[in-house]
C-alpha cells in the first residue's frame, strides 16, 4: 500500500475509532505517539501557516506564550474599545464572536475572532488594520 493511501486510511480510521471509543492497534499506535512509516510528518511552520491559510481560512498568530501581552492589557483593551467589538460583531448578525483566550498561556493572552465566511475576514482585517487588536496579537478562525 503506498503511503497516500495509507494516511488516507489512517486519518479515517483513528477518526472513526475514536469516535466509537474502540482500542484497536491502529488508534493506540498513533494515541501514545509511536510513528507508523506512512503517518503524516509535521509540518514546518511556513507550510502549517499555508494551509490554515488557504485551505481552512484561518490566520493564527502562532506566537509563544512569553511573547503575549499580559491578561490586563488585553482586557483593558478590549473593554476600551467596545465600539470597534460591537462593529466587528455586527457585520454579520450572531455569527461573529469576540473571545479573550486567557487559557492557553497562564497569565497572558490573545483575542479569538469567530467568523463565518471569508469576505467578513476581510472585511474584520479592514476594520483593525492589521492582524492586530491595539497591539493585542488576534486569531482568525472561519467557523
Amino acid at each position: 500500500m503506498r503511503c497516500e493511501v495509507a494516511q488516507l486510511f489512517w486519518v479515517r480510521s483513528l477518526h472513526w475509532r475514536r469516535n466509537e471509543k474502540q482500542k484497536s492497534g491502529i488508534y493506540n499506535h498513533f494515541r501514545f505517539g509511536t510513528r507508523h512509516p506512512c503517518s503524516p510528518r509535521r509540518l514546518d511552520p511556513f507550510r502549517h501557516r499555508i494551509i490554515d491559510d488557504v485551505l481552512y481560512d484561518n490566520y493564527h498568530h502562532y506566537l509563544q506564550c512569553e511573547d503575549l501581552p499580559e491578561i490586563t492589557v488585553v482586557e483593558s483593551a478590549v473593554a476600551e474599545n467596545q465600539d470597534i467589538i460591537r462593529e466587528i460583531e455586527g457585520l454579520s448578525e450572531g455569527q461573529v464572536t469576540i473571545n479573550v483566550d486567557a487559557s492557553s498561556c497562564p497569565g497572558r493572552g490573545s483575542i479569538v475572532i469567530y467568523y463565518p465566511s471569508h469576505a467578513v475576514r476581510e472585511q474584520i482585517e479592514d476594520i483593525l488594520d492589521g492582524r492586530t487588536f491595539y497591539d493585542v496579537p488576534i486569531t482568525l478562525i472561519n467557523q
